[in-house]
């Protein structure tokens, strides 16, 4: 059972739930979301076909919620472990903001705060070990192209302003 800290719409912590229950309730949590590029395109994944909440979409390079008492970092290093099976080569960063960020999908709300990465670094694909209960595959968009793949329906669906912070945050590493 995954517990997880929520909190209110104004990030003041309210407890700590299970993380179903906490969307049932549609509960405010947090969660990372780490944009990868190798300075040309951006990584996406494809979320599995096993997922509850969005099943067979293109979304963020590596994304998950915090666990009860996790600091981002933490989070953001066993989600990377966890999804791409690659160590985390970045040693300590500092996230690049915070975004409230609301997602609606077939009677399920993900109500989260969302701490974001953005990150450069060459990944090869061929050594990326999926975990795939979560990620079925992950593929390089190049950048000329990621702008329209975003905002299209094969994505996760974010709202304009997430998009925007994307782009700025990525584009401050693309050669």
């Amino acid at each position: 059972m995954e517990m997880i800290d929520v909190f209110d719409e104004d990030m003041k912590p309210i407890g700590v739930f299970e993380k179903k229950k906490a969307h049932d309730q549609e509960l405010w949590h947090k969660s990372v979301h780490i944009w990868l590029t190798d300075g040309e395109g951006v990584l996406v994944q494809l979320r599995s076909a096993k997922k509850k909440h969005l099943p067979n979409l293109w979304d963020v390079s590596v994304a998950g919620h915090l666990f009860a008492g996790e600091t981002p970092l933490e989070g953001a290093i066993r989600e990377y472990q966890e999804e791409l099976g690659l160590k985390w080569p970045f040693g300590t960063v500092e996230h690049d903001g915070i975004i409230a960020n609301s997602t609606w999908e077939k009677g399920l709300f993900n109500n989260e705060f969302a701490h974001l990465y953005f990150l450069k670094d060459k990944l090869d694909l061929s050594k990326i070990k999926l975990e795939k209960d979560e990620v079925a595959e992950v593929k390089y968009v190049p950048f000329t192209e990621f702008e329209e793949f975003l905002s299209s329906p094969q994505m996760c669906p974010h709202s304009d302003a997430y998009n925007k912070i994307v782009l700025q945050g990525l584009g401050k590493l693309i050669n």
